[in-house]
């Protein structure tokens, strides 16, 4: 019987020598000249993924592409104005783009500004990193009213995006005081949360000046939040859950026979697993503390609901119709025929977001609204498209949260390393390719203004010191032209 090889420190540092000196040997023999890598998308996903590649590649020259003149996508207009902490991140990317070998390039967008072909005659690699940009429709009657919107375009009207700054969101001259949410995620509870938040509080953060002006005049004072399933299938975290219960002066609200009946039915499933345990524990709770009535807002959870129709008066929305739904014996959800009016003057789906293909030259899938791929490398026709990459949501679908980016571009940018030690790209990597610098000509002759890092960092200090002296983390800016305008200045 063989003995089992035991390593020595001796045994460990060989290995280490020897692995770095392969690794060495497989970057610097597949090219002398600078590898140019071309990033679509300058959110979490795109910045991971640099730095992946910066740590493994030290020839890689990086050009980000961002179709705004300001960088850090869904950190800068999905995140939660009061979640600062989430935002810290940035502080990893500042380092990230301060890299000798890295540029970025706001105000260039990639279907429209340049084509893909343009990256593919300049970049020996792509990585296409832009998120999902559109939002998930129910496909039921009067969704187009004008005050049935998607959360995600309320996110971003409150976070500042310069295309939603002019959204028309009205929550001073409505029918009703009540809110309606459909979708239990994290999402869903942001916007609760801001809706029903102390305004006072929320305005110290770095939420847009036109959404303070708006909800200080909001006649919100309840919202109901509609899930098609039951407790246990709740979307959103402890975390989010927390921050909804301790919300001043108001009440949580929710079938309590429901969700005693489904907790104490799932005991076994819970006890393998804590999280949701915990969550449901707070869910309890929650409906334990006080419920004299005393106070002036409120919130519900509202279970085992499909909408089926959004009512109207013709003109505005005026609430919600959903069928009731049980679970069978099975465990399958069916509908029970059973009907019920929700009243509320504004309706926010939050039933997740899609992608959109940009370009042509792009595959897409259009059922599951991604770029086909494999482990971050682009799939066409069933073959790998060399040197052309994937990250984030544009790869594995709107799901998961940050943390969550930061694997999945480990693993888009471990792919791509591996094809570059292995000499496979979009040019070979012994041609010197010019990168960004044939692609500025075309630009500024186009009258395209891009934006760099430095920049935005003029950007960045002007919208912290406007914010300094308004008692706020930041002001945004969130005209595109003042941005420029700013970011330009000598």
């Amino acid at each position: 019987m063989l003995k089992p090889f035991r390593f020595s420190t001796k045994h460990l540092g060989r290995l280490s020598f020897i692995s770095s000196l392969h690794r060495s040997r497989l970057i610097s023999t597949a090219s002398s000249n600078p590898v140019r890598v071309a990033i679509v998308g300058s959110g979490p996903a795109g910045f991971y993924t640099a730095s992946y590649i910066q740590k493994s590649v030290p020839n890689a020259h990086i050009d980000m592409f961002e179709s705004l003149p300001v960088p850090y996508g869904l950190v800068r207009y999905g995140v939660a104005p009061d979640h600062p902490e989430v935002k810290n991140v940035t502080n990893k990317f500042e380092s990230i783009a301060s890299h000798p070998n890295f540029n970025f390039y706001g105000n260039v967008t990639i279907g429209k500004d340049l084509a893909i072909y343009d990256l593919q005659a300049n970049y020996h690699s792509i990585v296409l990193s832009y998120g999902a940009s559109e939002d998930k429709k129910l496909g039921i009657p009067n969704e187009s009213l004008p005050s049935v919107i998607s959360a995600r375009s309320f996110v971003n009207w409150y976070n500042g995006h310069p295309d939603f700054a002019n959204l028309p969101i009205d929550l001073e001259n409505l029918n009703s005081d009540t809110a309606i949410i459909i979708g239990a995620g994290n999402v869903a509870l942001d916007v609760a949360r801001i809706l029903l938040m102390d305004i006072e509080e929320l305005q110290k953060t770095d939420i847009a000046d036109h959404a303070v002006k708006m909800l200080k005049r909001s006649k919100i004072k309840h919202v109901v939040i509609v899930m098609r399933r039951g407790p246990l299938q709740v979307a959103f975290t402890s975390k989010e859950l927390r921050e909804m219960l301790a919300l001043t002066d108001t009440e949580f609200k929710t079938d309590r026979n429901i969700l005693e009946h489904h907790v104490n039915s799932a005991k076994d499933e819970l006890s393998k697993d804590r999280a949701k345990r915990r969550l449901l524990d707070l869910l309890l709770k929650g409906i334990q503390q006080d419920s004299s009535g005393a106070k002036t807002k409120s919130w519900t959870l509202k279970f085992l609901s499909t909408p089926t129709e959004f009512l109207s008066d013709g003109k505005l929305c005026q609430g919600l119709n959903v069928e009731k739904n049980e679970f069978a014996n099975d465990g399958k959800l069916q509908s029970t025929g059973l009907f019920e009016e929700i009243k509320g003057g504004i309706v926010l789906r939050s039933i997740g977001y899609e992608s959109t293909p940009i370009d042509e030259g792009i595959p897409f899938d259009h059922r599951k609204k991604i770029i086909p791929n494999d482990t971050g490398r682009v799939i066409r026709d069933g073959a790998v498209v060399p040197g052309l990459y994937v990250a984030g949501w544009i790869k594995r679908g709107a799901t998961g949260v940050i943390v969550s980016t930061m694997f999945d571009a480990n693993e888009t940018a471990t792919s791509l390393i591996e094809d570059i030690n292995a000499g496979r790209s979009m040019n070979p990597l012994d041609t010197e390719l010019s990168g960004f610098e044939e692609l500025e000509k075309r630009l500024k002759d186009e009258g395209v203004q891009t934006v760099s890092f430095s920049d935005w960092e003029k950007i960045d200090k002007l919208e912290k010191l406007t914010g300094e002296a308004m008692g706020k983390s930041r002001l945004k800016l969130i005209d595109v032209n003042e941005m420029i305008n700013t970011a330009t200045t000598k």
